[in-house]
């Protein structure tokens, strides 16, 4: 096996994007521990040393379930891309890319298509190149984890698309788009399609129940997807579906 170059490994998961900035120097540390654990003679194969390593963590009560998982992850990632298969001989780190799987190539392309098509991709790369990203976390969970308020799984699944200062600290970034901007996007959808009664985003609610009804979905099931803590208030849409085409249908005719 050859000698494990920590800034190669460090490079590969930076620019695949296999995990968070911060997680990369604990993956490193991972796959060193793994070098140096004293794994039984028997296990050979690069899966049985896995499993050896596996079972040594999991048998510590010091390492909680979720650090063996991710250990598991960081020597899974360098023994499928930087350790040579049984029949070849020592893999150079540009052999290590080739060996790349055709599925994780296409789930990486996908993962980024995705991020560049996600509305908190801006934040992101506002945060890249004015350094404005980073959003605010209660709790003090910013001095917790320094690094979390830049990441991107933190970052607001609905941004706003401009700046201001946070009142809290006077910090300019990006805020939550205002519960404002749905209600106005309704309003001019109502306008433009020539609906002349009155509709806000609380008549999607209110759609979406009655939808469900007529489609003969139990009423306590709507219930629950309402929230209502009483089944009274839930009763109120049956009036509404009442002269509705909410015909009952057999069941044998999903077959």
């Amino acid at each position: 096996m050859q000698p494990f170059n920590q800034e190669t490994f460090a490079t590969y998961l930076r620019q695949r994007r296999l995990t968070p900035e911060a997680h990369i120097p604990f993956y490193v540390k991972w796959v060193q521990r793994f070098l140096a654990a004293d794994l039984p003679l028997i296990a050979t194969a690069p899966r049985d040393k896995l499993q050896a390593f596996e079972n040594l963590l999991a048998k510590n009560s010091a390492i909680p379930e979720w650090q063996v998982r991710q250990a598991v992850r960081a020597v899974e990632l360098y023994l499928k891309v930087f350790t040579p298969a049984a029949s070849t001989g020592p893999a150079s780190s540009m052999e290590g890319e080739k060996a790349i799987s055709e599925a994780e190539t296409v789930y990486a392309q996908m993962r980024d298509l995705i991020r560049v098509r996600h509305y908190s991709y801006r934040t992101e790369q506002t945060y890249l190149t004015a350094g404005h990203g980073a959003v605010y976390l209660p709790f003090a969970l910013d001095r917790k984890y320094p690094a979390a308020p830049k990441e991107f799984g933190w970052q607001y699944l609905f941004p706003a698309g401009d700046l201001a200062v946070d009142p809290r600290s006077g910090v300019v970034r990006r805020h939550h788009i205002s519960d404002q901007v749905p209600q106005r996007i309704m309003r001019d959808a109502v306008r433009k399609a020539g609906i002349e009664k009155p509709a806000s985003i609380h008549c999607l609610r209110h759609s979406f129940a009655t939808h469900m009804l007529l489609k003969g979905v139990n009423i306590r099931e709507v219930q629950k997807y309402l929230g209502h803590e009483s089944l009274e208030t839930t009763m109120i849409y049956t009036h509404v579906i009442r002269g509705m085409d909410s015909t009952a249908e057999s069941p044998l005719d999903e077959l």
